[in-house]
């Protein structure tokens, strides 16, 4: 009897703790403005005094002939996304800057459904600073003017670029934040969590190279792993972290029936492996009315030992009362 009311009051323990942290389960495009353009991104290495030529393909999917010219700006991460926020204005002050590798490209014209090859040439110049430059090339009609350019970023369509200039480069990244959410909430104690769980795991990049992470997660019980899945794997969208950027990465959980004790463990690397990133992390997840009977149970037992004390000191003041 014991056994089991200490087992109660710890799990009444544990979910009313948790009870502030509870949830309960209830930029550039490929195809638009008259232009598809392919490959939608271009990752480079080019070592400094040297010079490379990509292709680019543009096609026009309307009736109509278009004269087509490209835009070349920078870009930077927009927030823990990962989405490319493009430079369209040009007043970003970048040091690697990529707009100066990119020779100019000429004005060409496309016939209804036309598509054709375009060589874009990348050269970095030998006093170059070695990390990474990070761009747009895209496409619109010739008649557009500079300002709607800048202003309708979405009318246009194009190509990203992340180059790699080889030199005295800083890899390193670290763990921002690691965390278990449901619903997009975070919490350590879930209550009717079924499909909405996921961990988000944030990496900022305090190098001056873009980086790719990948590694392995695991979710376990009792030692016993219930779930893994690849972490940035090429299915998940295979994303790189920016220098100067902190990216979160979300996975969903497969599995839609939890119930009890589980750890969630993260095992990352990035560049050539040697650098490795780990996290655990702990959460529990019990149905509506073990959290209910929980709160029932400690309630109950609060109320006892109250009682049972209030009792006991009644008790000890009779007996000194017949004492005199």
């Amino acid at each position: 009897m014991r056994k089991l009311a200490l087992s109660a009051l710890l799990m009444s323990f544990v979910v009313l703790t948790g009870f502030g942290a509870v949830t309960n389960a209830q930029n550039p495009n490929n195809n638009g403005s008259g232009y598809r353009v392919s490959p939608v991104r271009e990752e480079k290495t080019i070592e400094r005094g040297t010079s490379i030529v990509t292709k680019l393909y543009v096609e026009n999917t309307t009736n109509s002939p278009v004269e087509t010219k490209a835009i070349i700006n920078n870009f930077v991460a927009d927030g823990e996304t990962g989405e490319p926020k493009v430079d369209v204005e040009n007043k970003l002050e970048i040091s690697n800057d990529f707009r100066k590798i990119v020779s100019p490209i000429p004005n060409f014209n496309l016939n209804p459904k036309e598509r054709k090859e375009i060589p874009v040439t990348l050269t970095v110049p030998k006093d170059s600073s070695p990390g990474g430059y990070y761009g747009a090339i895209r496409f619109l009609p010739a008649s557009t003017s500079t300002e709607d350019a800048k202003v309708n970023l979405s009318a246009s369509v194009g190509t990203i670029f992340l180059i790699n200039v080889p030199g005295n480069l800083t890899e390193k990244l670290s763990l921002a934040d690691f965390a278990v959410t449901n619903n997009g909430k975070q919490g350590f104690l879930f209550v009717n969590a079924t499909n909405g769980l996921a961990t988000t795991i944030k990496l900022q990049n305090t190098g001056n190279i873009h980086l790719k992470p990948f590694g392995k997660v695991q979710i376990t019980k009792s030692g016993k792993v219930v779930e893994e899945f690849e972490f940035n794997d090429q299915q998940s969208g295979s994303g790189n972290v920016l220098p100067g950027q902190t990216r979160a990465f979300e996975h969903k959980f497969k599995n839609d029936k939890w119930f009890g004790k589980y750890t969630v463990s993260a095992n990352l690397s990035y560049g050539d492996g040697g650098d490795l990133i780990t996290a655990n992390k702990t959460f529990w997840v019990v149905p509506t009315w073990l959290a209910v009977l929980s709160v029932i149970t400690l309630a109950a037992l609060v109320f006892g030992a109250i009682y049972f004390f209030a009792k006991k000191s009644s008790k000890g003041k009779t007996s000194v009362h017949k004492r005199r």
